[in-house]
């Protein structure tokens, strides 16, 4: 289990502390509890065994928290095999990841904090709908909005034939009702990914809105990497990709205009030896 955050240290509470406090006492605390004989480190770093014991039944280690600028170095570690992320750095530090958390430097917030950031790998960034088939035999994709209230999908996410067959597979094998999609800005298709058996409601409106807000800005891995450097490459971003596409425009241009040389030229020669 990793530990990203301390509420209290001790009898001291931290929740009115900013963020930058309650880490510092996280990275610098001492959790040892005595047991008689025996010393557990209850959370560790790096490698094991920081401690006398490590308590085996529930292992807890130390979130990596680094500062913005330090995201390339961050998603070096990031490795990428059959569709999976695996966050990998030192011993104890290799679990699945979806994306990057920006942490507000403030107090605690209980429930929802506005202010944290999350940026998402865009084939994450997917959304749970409840599946509901017509007397027609077509599928109805809704969202919670609230009191009971649900909002009909089905104009937006239009997913292709196959994958609706795949989902509808899934669906009547595991009788369940939420089904997680997803859009891929790449080829413009929602997709079908799996059946929700942990979940019995959808997502709300707020939170399909905020991931359709994250499909619209289209903040690629590599985009987040140079906005966050210090340098000419951050700070003229737009500039520099809108240069960088027109000089690939102009070679696009040149090998069309050299691949339809080539084929009129193709062409003569054909009609010159017929």
């Amino acid at each position: 289990f990793i530990v990203f955050d301390l509420l209290c240290n001790g009898a001291a509470a931290l929740v009115k502390h900013a963020f930058k406090e309650r880490l510092k006492q996280l990275r610098e605390g001492n959790f040892v509890i005595n047991l008689g004989e025996v010393k557990i480190d209850q959370v560790i770093d790096g490698k094991l065994g920081q401690g006398d014991n490590v308590c085996e039944s529930l292992p807890l280690i130390r979130k990596n928290f680094l500062r913005r600028k330090a995201i390339d170095n961050l998603l070096i570690h990031v490795r990428e095999d059959k569709g999976l992320r695996m966050y990998c750095n030192g011993t104890n530090h290799q679990h699945l990841t979806d994306g990057i958390i920006f942490q507000p430097n403030a107090p605690y917030v209980f429930k929802t904090d506005f202010r944290l950031l999350k940026w998402k790998y865009l084939d994450t960034a997917t959304i749970d709908v409840e599946v509901q088939i017509n007397n027609s035999g077509t599928h109805t994709f809704l969202v919670a909005a609230g009191d009971g209230a649900m909002v009909d999908m089905t104009r937006y996410i239009q997913l292709p034939q196959a994958e609706l067959m795949r989902l509808e597979a899934d669906r009547s094998v595991t009788k369940c009702r939420v089904a997680e999609v997803g859009f891929d800005p790449d080829t413009g298709e929602w997709y079908y990914k799996m059946m929700r058996t942990d979940k019995k409601t959808s997502n709300h409106i707020s939170t399909v809105m905020g991931t359709l807000l994250e499909l619209a800005e289209h903040i690629s891995q590599n985009e987040l990497r140079i906005r966050m450097m210090d340098g000419e490459a951050a700070s003229n971003y737009d500039s520099l990709m809108n240069k960088l596409e027109k000089e690939v425009l102009g070679v696009a241009r040149g090998k069309a205009k050299l691949e339809k040389s080539d084929g009129n030229g193709a062409s003569k020669k054909r009609k010159t030896m017929s």
